[in-house]
């Protein structure tokens, strides 16, 4: 074998080593029970909003006891409101606003006062939250102006948002 063949022989073993670092990396994240990882995964299988929040709410009240989860967002002029269980009188809420951008707002209510430890516990997960929400929120704006007609109004040059 020649020196000039030898870089195309690493370059095979350097991609056949990170393609089996990827396959494994995939094993490790399907495998993983960690509550950011499983949200993460579990939220990513969907666009729905009502369902992302459903889902938000089940991984939440596994560290965190609530009575009432409420988020509300405008789309247009359709109002969304996802609601679940009864209030109390300790409420933290939350206005989600990404780069900018108003995304809704969530609140979470019960009849004892939080922790600063669940505070902060809703806190990082609602940071897992906010970019899956983003995207089902751009997608139900989509289709709220495709089903008034506004899309026929659009430049055809410039992008959706």
């Amino acid at each position: 074998m020649t020196r000039k063949h030898t870089p195309k022989i690493t370059l095979l073993h350097s991609r056949t080593r990170a393609l089996a670092a990827l396959s494994q990396a995939t094993r490790d994240w399907q495998q993983n029970s960690d509550v950011f990882t499983r949200l993460c995964r579990r939220l990513a299988t969907t666009m729905s909003l009502e369902t992302q929040l459903a889902i938000f709410a089940e991984e939440l009240g596994g560290l965190v006891h609530f009575d009432r989860l409420c988020y509300q967002h405008h789309f247009g002029h359709h109002e969304f409101i996802y609601a679940t269980g009864t209030g109390g009188p300790h409420t933290c809420k939350y206005r989600l606003t990404l780069e900018g951008v108003h995304y809704g707002d969530l609140s979470i209510q019960r009849r004892v006062r939080f922790a600063d430890e669940e505070l902060a516990a809703i806190e990082q997960l609602i940071g897992v939250l906010i970019f899956p929400v983003r995207n089902a929120c751009r997608y139900g704006d989509i289709g709220v102006t495709a089903s008034t007609g506004v899309v026929s109004h659009a430049s055809p040059a410039g992008p959706l948002r």
